[in-house]
């Protein structure tokens, strides 16, 4: 058809003249391959539509076992509170309840106080292990979050519960990154809540918080003056009910 492009396979061979002992006229042969230029350039395009496929799919694969493997972490830890942390305040409870029914009215209202005192340390636990099993399946919002925003939020939050003491805030710049607005404010909360709980027993309590950038992506550090602890066992701080002090301190 006129104006399409057309796919030629055209030989070329010289005619050999034994008379004169030399070559003669080209001989030329010509055969229209359009149909099979056009269906291996079909199955090229097939082929690249495959294998990109078939990245495609490996890559989700490897997300979704990503994603099972930190979903058995999760299960493991939840089990292992459950077994371990969950049933301490529950031991407390039935202890002192025992003791408290053939105790003086004296003892009895301690032992009350103690009971009362793990229940609501059960009640904190189990909360927290609710929100730690809910956190993963939030479905992301991705929008540009501006960090600074965030930080001056957190800084109303904790400055609003009870008992809180002046704290020293140095914030550097925070730049606006692309994420879940709610996520990223829930971890920035628990990082400086955290600081600002081990810092209790500092005359004045520092809390600095700064972001540097890092390749491609930002890294936000929060640092306070409180207890500290050590680097090496610092991947325990990211298991549920984990520290690395005593509760007292």
């Amino acid at each position: 058809m006129k104006g399409e492009p057309r796919w030629w396979d055209v030989t070329l061979a010289p005619l050999v003249d034994p008379a004169q002992g030399g070559t003669g006229p080209l001989l030329v042969v010509s055969r229209d391959i359009t149909a099979e230029h056009l269906a291996r350039e079909a199955l090229n395009d097939l082929n690249a539509r495959l294998h990109e496929e078939v990245q495609r799919q490996t890559e989700s694969l490897r997300r979704e076992r990503q994603t099972l493997l930190q979903t058995n972490e999760e299960l493991e830890n939840i089990a292992y509170s459950l077994s371990h942390d969950l049933l301490t305040p529950v031991r407390h409870m039935l202890s002192f309840a025992r003791l408290a029914r053939t105790a003086d009215a004296d003892k009895r209202e301690r032992y009350l106080g103690i009971i009362e005192r793990s229940a609501e340390h059960l009640s904190t636990m189990i909360d927290g292990v609710l929100r730690f099993s809910r956190a993963g399946r939030h479905p992301n919002q991705r929008q540009a979050v501006q960090l600074d925003t965030l930080m001056r939020e957190v800084q109303t939050e904790l400055a609003a519960q009870p008992g809180a003491r002046p704290v020293q805030w140095e914030i550097g710049d925070l730049p606006t990154v692309d994420g879940d607005a709610a996520q990223l404010k829930q971890v920035l909360l628990a990082l400086c809540h955290n600081a600002v709980k081990f810092t209790r027993d500092q005359p004045q309590p520092v809390v600095r918080v700064q972001a540097h950038r890092d390749a491609a992506e930002w890294r936000v550090e929060v640092q306070d003056n409180g207890v500290g602890f050590d680097p090496q066992y610092g991947h325990k701080l990211f298991r549920l009910f984990q520290r690395l002090h005593h509760q007292n301190e």
